[in-house]
């Protein structure tokens, strides 16, 4: 079973963001994560998304489960449950949203991911703490955003645009960690290697 829920956003005084709606899905998962140490290395599979055109590499010795067309967990079945070890996801919305530009969406959309609440912890991601440039091997740009929280500090999320693949909607794709890794556990080596293969189709 994955402890998964589907969680509507009420953004500034009116906007309400939701994925069959306005595009945008997140979800919380409360799975204990076992953490698999190591890098993408050896045999590796692929995940292709038709619907939102691109695609990523992983370990083979993980599964890429699709939860909806938007959210994909990597990570291995263990007693009925996923242990995730990395997500990817698209969120997206209308243009016709009162959103000022993409680059205000991919700082809201990875600000949401960051503020999934961990197991009996709630988290509100505030500001961001650290943002660096991020290009992938196929030359999509994209950034690396950490994020200040309640918390402490939680990252990596890899965000890029990829609006191009959707007509009339901003989109961002989205490498970060699962919510009970964003702060230590996650396996940092393991996400940027995933957000470097990236690549749209």
């Amino acid at each position: 079973m994955y402890a998964s829920r589907r969680i509507f956003v009420s953004i500034g005084a009116a906007f309400v963001v939701a994925v069959a709606a306005l595009g945008l899905w997140y979800y919380e998962h409360q799975n204990s994560a076992a953490v698999a140490a190591g890098v993408i290395a050896g045999p590796s599979a692929k995940y292709t998304s038709t619907q939102f055109r691109y695609a990523f590499s992983y370990p083979s010795k993980y599964q890429a489960h699709e939860l909806e067309p938007e959210f994909v967990t990597i990570g291995q079945m263990q007693n009925g449950s996923v242990e995730g070890v990395a997500n990817v996801a698209v969120l997206h919305a209308q243009k016709s949203e009162p959103l000022p530009s993409s680059e205000a969406f991919i700082r809201l959309v990875a600000g949401l991911a960051c503020s999934q609440n961990s197991a009996g912890s709630a988290v509100n991601c505030t500001t961001v703490a650290q943002s660096t440039p991020f290009s992938t091997q196929s030359g999509l740009s994209g950034e690396a955003l950490y994020f200040n929280s309640n918390a402490g500090k939680r990252g990596p999320f890899y965000a890029f645009d990829i609006s191009s693949t959707i007509p009339n909607e901003y989109a961002v794709l989205l490498v970060y960690p699962p919510a009970q890794l964003a702060q230590n556990d996650a396996d940092r080596t393991l996400l940027q290697n995933i957000a470097q293969s990236v690549q749209l189709q």
